[in-house]
């Protein structure tokens, strides 16, 4: 049993070894990564990013494909014919309500 435990603790020793530098590393990434991205919420806080997300928002709408109209949707004018057809101006709601 002391065999076991003595060969359990030596290779727990040199796995320690192993795994320091890769520890070391992992803490200086998180550490990093929690100082930027602390950073970056303080300044989108203050509004120091905003211009640069507006812009890049425009961007991507200019970027993206032309819609094409969506045919649910009906656009009704009223023209200046129709106005002094009715003699009456501003139509009132009830009279648009009637024709369409």
């Amino acid at each position: 049993m002391n065999k076991i435990s003595h060969k359990i603790r030596s290779a727990a020793a040199q796995l320690s070894k192993l795994y320091k530098p890769s520890l070391l590393l992992a803490k200086s990434v998180l550490i990093a990564s929690a100082a930027v991205t602390i950073s970056l919420m303080g300044a989108r806080q203050l509004g120091i990013l905003e211009p640069l997300e507006l812009s890049a928002y425009d961007q991507m709408l200019r970027m993206r494909p032309d819609a094409k109209p969506d045919p649910r949707l009906l656009v009704v004018g009223i023209t200046e014919a129709d106005i002094q057809k009715l003699k009456q101006w501003p139509i009132s709601d009830r009279k648009i309500a009637e024709i369409l």
